[in-house]
């Protein structure tokens, strides 16, 4: 179901996956977090295996991008331990409000 439901918004699993565990397997936000992301790199690594020698790869990009998503995620980890459960909710609200109406949006053609 969640497969199905960022395929059809087009957004990333964590928006889906996240208030799943959260609501229907009642996880705390922070396990649920945690949890999605290795979901989410799960997902992601199938993926990848399966166009593998199928497309062209720009190597320098996927390095780019995996070096800052690790400091990233390593940081995260790090200030999560400061930060209320309350307020990881709240801006986890607040940036699918944001992300939800770029989509609704650009889906309606009122961005270029």
């Amino acid at each position: 179901g969640v497969g199905v439901l960022t395929a059809l918004i087009g957004a990333g699993g964590g928006f889906v996956i996240v208030p799943a565990l959260v609501l229907l397997a009642r996880l705390p936000v922070r396990v649920a977090v945690g949890s999605s992301l290795l979901i989410i790199t799960m997902n992601a690594t199938s993926g990848f295996l399966g166009y593998i020698g199928e497309v062209p790869i720009a190597w320098p990009l996927v390095g780019a991008f995996t070096g800052v998503a690790a400091v990233g995620a390593m940081a995260g980890a790090r200030l999560v331990r400061f930060v209320s459960q309350r307020h990881i909710k709240q801006a986890f609200a607040a940036m699918i409000l944001v992300f939800g109406s770029f989509f609704v949006a650009r889906g309606l053609g009122l961005l270029g």
